[in-house]
C-alpha cells in the first residue's frame, strides 16, 4: 500500500545500487514481477530473481506470462519444487533458489532432487 509504483520503485532501486558502485555483486529478488520487469528494461545487466509461492500456475507460465524474460534465478517456496521444475530451470539455464526448508526431511528432498540454493 505504501510504495511506489513499479516503474519509480525500479529507479530507486537502480539509482541506489549504481551509487554504492555494487552492480557486480547484488542480485535483486522480488515476488512482484513488474517491478522485476521494470528493472530488467532499464538495466538488463542485473541479476535478479524471481521470488513465488503462487500455486495458481505452473512455475513455466509464471515465468513466461507474468515475468516474460529469462531471469538470472528462479525462486519457489520449497513446496513448489519438484523434479520437473529441476529440469526446466537446467534448461533454461536459470539458478534455482528456494527458501523456507527448515525440516530435515524436506532438506533431504531438496538435495535428492539436486537443488543447490
Amino acid at each position: 500500500v505504501y510504495h511506489p509504483e513499479p516503474d519509480e520503485y525500479a529507479d530507486i532501486v537502480i539509482a541506489e545500487i549504481l551509487k554504492l558502485d555494487i552492480e557486480d555483486n547484488c542480485i535483486i529478488q522480488s515476488f512482484d514481477p513488474r517491478v522485476l520487469r521494470s528493472i530488467h528494461a532499464k538495466r538488463p545487466s542485473l541479476k535478479l530473481v524471481y521470488l513465488t509461492d503462487d500455486k495458481s500456475s505452473s512455475l513455466e507460465e509464471q515465468l513466461d506470462q507474468q515475468l516474460g524474460f529469462e531471469p538470472y534465478g528462479l525462486s519457489p517456496h520449497f513446496e513448489m519444487i519438484t523434479e520437473q521444475v529441476v529440469e526446466l530451470c537446467l534448461k533454461r539455464k536459470i539458478e534455482l533458489i528456494t527458501w523456507t526448508v527448515n525440516e530435515k526431511e524436506d532438506i533431504a528432498r531438496m538435495i535428492k532432487l539436486g537443488v543447490k540454493h
